[in-house]
């Protein structure tokens, strides 16, 4: 019986009181213990003229018919919210707890290559390792990768770390701070050297666009109707007629395509007006040179590759 015990405290300490989704595409970082270090590669966008792969995702959390809702937010697309008037109210009145509580959360999407996970394998042996994912990125590692990005790399002379080929890895450390809050920001680094995505990913890598990672967008009536049956305590029709949805912006609509990586890093430069920062979440190889020719090889085949992908994207 202790050994079952525990077995059963290993295993909960193991998924860091979190129980892991391993079908999921969403990459839990945050389930890795204090200390550990998860390594990634971040992905372009499938569109070449973006060079800032990365999407803002908005929404707001309210309480509605004793359920805690997330309500993504129109200002994604740079349409008019009603929950982010009254945040905005509430800040003008002074009152900066009910503005915190209304203004609408942030993160930052990107699509990424698992090269290394300390999270624990599943039951067939298996955890996110090698694997395409989506990441969610709180403000500590966005304000981490856009500091690294000024200091890091000379855009002169260096690829962008998220180029196939001559890019750059990227490692996310868990540590702690104060009452057991976890920070991202100490330790969280790109990887000097560069290195190619592994070529058992690339082949068959498909680039997306970064777009249709974000969710759908109830039109502002709905959610001015939420937003009332949240304060009033009442209930809000779960009707699909009355939702009203706003569809992702199309793939073909350049400029739209573009609005929420231009957002990202519009917001990540200070140019947010209202509302507050969201928390979060070498030694050179010596080789001979048959070993350097099988070396120039394999960048020719990795050329290759990334060449048949952008042939796939119909560009």
């Amino acid at each position: 019986m202790a050994d079952l015990q525990k077995f059963l405290k290993e295993r909960e300490e193991n998924k860091g009181g979190n129980r892991i989704n391993y079908n999921s595409d969403i990459y839990p970082f945050w389930n890795m213990k204090v200390g550990e270090t998860a390594t990634v590669r971040i992905l372009p966008d499938m569109d070449d003229e973006n060079p800032f792969p990365f999407v803002e995702k908005l929404e707001h959390k309210l309480m509605i018919n004793g359920k805690l809702e997330n309500i993504p937010c129109p200002k994604m697309h740079g349409d008019s919210c009603p929950i982010c008037e009254l945040s905005q109210e509430y800040y003008n009145a002074d009152d900066e707890e009910n503005g915190k509580h209304y203004y609408r959360n942030r993160m930052h999407l990107c699509k990424a290559v698992v090269i290394s996970d300390p999270l624990p394998e599943n039951d067939d042996g298996e955890n996110f390792e090698g694997k395409v994912v989506t990441l969610q990125l709180g403000f500590q590692i966005m304000e981490k990768i856009i500091e690294q990005l000024g200091t890091f790399f000379d855009p002169e002379e260096d690829a962008l770390p998220w180029d196939l080929i001559e890019g750059y890895n990227f490692k996310i450390k868990k540590t702690s701070q104060g009452k057991g809050h976890p920070k991202y920001d100490i330790g969280s680094t790109f990887e000097r050297s560069s290195s190619p995505v592994p070529k058992s990913v690339l082949k068959d890598l498909e680039l997306v666009d970064l777009d249709t990672l974000l969710p759908e967008v109830a039109g502002y009536d709905k959610i001015n109707e939420l937003l009332q049956a949240h304060i009033s305590g009442g209930s809000a029709e779960d009707d699909d007629d009355s939702l009203s949805k706003k569809k992702k912006k199309s793939s073909t609509d350049s400029g739209a395509r573009k609005s929420a990586s231009r957002a990202a890093l519009e917001r990540l430069s200070g140019d947010d007006a209202d509302g507050e920062d969201d928390d979060d979440d070498g030694t050179e190889d010596q080789t001979e040179d048959g070993a350097e020719a099988d070396s120039d090889e394999d960048d020719e085949d990795l050329r290759q590759l990334v060449a048949q992908i952008k042939r796939s994207k119909g560009k």
